[in-house]
């Protein structure tokens, strides 16, 4: 006990003696020895003297222009090889959008172009499916005011299966009266859904309040309840007949595709594709400016407002097309642009605000849309009518205008770069009649752009007194303050 005793004491001993003992000085660091400077700057040896002048943003990439060959049918085959892709992608566009929806019957180029793969002659719907599901392949259909996509994707060792589906769907489609009850009464429980948001209750009616109901482009691409209840099948085939036609459509091909065994394959499945349709062209719809009008659609007790401008522009490959484009993303078609510098990074209105022109065969049109909290709409809508105003009184400066047209020609440049943009971008550019050269053709116009041509379509445009006025919200809130905001009286219905 002792022993261990007189050890812990010496233990105790050594840790007071470490504890206490005192703790030498840090000899200073000699000034001599460190040199300290306040400045951060960097200075440049003379032979970097090139780091004081960055470079110039690069000329923008050209995408390539698509190979094309024609039938003897008409079809006009557009080829976008992209052999290190893992990827093909074959698309059927046709010239049979929206805007050839006859009166009363709105919605029937979607519905005609969504019963496209619900059977055919050769297969009948589960059949086809299957067939579809056993190579993997992956099936869409995109219908908008002036075209139809039909298109299947997969693996390039399914090519041939790939187009021989593809080319059963829109050639030899069956339209069954069955499938056309299933494909209506789904399509109006989508409506019904739509419905149940502002932002897409406010697209559907958007068209109508823009063109008005007797434009071609006057009315929702999916229809109404009481448009597609009219729909029957006499009216399905009839617009297939008519209008989905080898005369006036394009297969477009992009991905892992084999240049040298494309045109035999292609004339293999597409060549006995007959149109019975006289494959009118039709012609551009007059441009009508109207008055401005204010639609407030009732939403009770809606803590948020949807907020749109329209108004109806010029058709596709009109002169001032390319300049509205650039003051646009001035305005509100870009994250910098001046409509989201103001309401959502100052003033903290939004989440989000745009603006967008789309050109389209019969007409085109601008729309500019945001969701604001209920509190600020009133000062929401003024600052949008003070920017739409400031187009004009503040017109695009020389360096707005040179870094949205610079923008605008990086985005094109990089519309080929996936099978599915490739195909996109070229079935814009056949269904507005444009050339194969257009996107690089736009880009180059962009690069050239006369700022002096921007601010005077700005101006020629971008009047408040001509737009639309669609709001979504609360009607006992929204009325009120219209009038006092200096928009026109309000005409209040209930949301559908």
């Amino acid at each position: 006990m002792s022993y261990r005793r007189a050890l812990i004491w010496a233990l105790i001993l050594s840790f007071l003696g470490c504890a206490t003992a005192p703790t030498p000085p840090i000899e200073p660091l000699a000034a001599s020895k460190v040199a300290v400077t306040s400045s951060l700057t960097y200075a440049a040896p003379a032979s970097e003297a090139w780091r004081t002048n960055p470079p110039d943003v690069a000329p923008p990439r050209v995408p390539r222009v698509p190979t094309e060959f024609k039938l003897e049918n008409g079809l006009r085959v557009f080829v976008l090889p992209r052999t290190t892709m893992p990827l093909l992608q074959a698309a059927v566009v046709t010239s049979a959008g929206a805007a050839l929806d006859p009166k009363d019957r709105a919605g029937l180029a979607y519905l005609t172009h969504t019963m496209l793969r619900d059977g055919s002659g050769v297969r009948e719907s589960r059949d086809f499916e299957r067939s579809l599901k056993d190579i993997g392949g992956e099936m869409s259909t995109v219908v908008d005011v002036d075209r139809g996509i039909i298109s299947i994707r997969g693996l390039p060792r399914f090519g041939e299966q790939i187009l021989e589906l593809l080319s059963d769907a829109v050639a030899r489609p069956e339209l069954p009266k069955e499938t056309l009850e299933l494909r209506r009464t789904m399509e109006l429980q989508a409506l019904e859904r739509r419905r149940a948001d502002p932002m897409s209750l406010a697209r559907l009616l958007l068209a109508g309040v823009t063109h008005g109901e007797t434009h071609p482009l006057g009315h929702s691409v999916f229809g109404t309840k009481r448009t597609l209840d009219l729909i029957k099948r006499k009216d399905v085939t009839a617009f297939y007949d008519g209008h989905i036609v080898p005369e006036r459509s394009a297969l477009i091909l992009a991905g892992a595709w084999q240049e040298k065994d494309i045109k035999p394959l292609v004339e293999r499945f597409f060549g006995r594709w007959i149109g019975t349709g006289e494959a009118k062209v039709p012609k551009p719809a007059a441009l009508k400016v109207s008055p401005q009008k204010t639609l407030v659609v009732h939403r009770e007790n809606s803590v948020q407002s949807f907020v749109c401008f329209s108004r109806s522009l010029v058709p596709a490959g009109h002169a001032d097309e390319l300049p509205l484009e650039v003051a646009n993303h001035v305005l509100g078609g870009s994250f910098g642009s001046r409509l989201s510098s103001n309401l959502r990074e100052d003033k903290g209105f939004t989440y989000g605000i745009n603006s967008v022109v789309d050109m389209h065969g019969q007409g085109g049109d601008f729309t500019l849309c945001s969701s604001v909290k209920r509190e600020v709409t009133a000062k929401a809508l003024e600052q949008i009518s003070l920017e739409l105003k400031g187009m004009t009184e503040r017109p695009p400066t020389d360096d707005e205008v040179r870094s949205s047209a610079r923008a605008l020609a990086g985005s094109a440049a990089t519309l080929g770069q996936t099978v599915s943009s490739a195909i996109d971008s070229t079935a814009r550019q056949f269904s507005s009649r444009r050339k194969s050269s257009h996107s690089a053709d736009r880009i180059q116009a962009l690069m050239a752009i006369d700022p002096e041509r921007v601010r005077e379509v700005a101006k020629k445009y971008f009047d408040a007194s001509t737009m639309q006025v669609l709001l979504v919200g609360d009607a006992r809130v929204l009325t009120p303050l219209v009038q006092r905001v200096g928009l026109s009286s309000p005409n209040v219905i209930m949301s559908p």
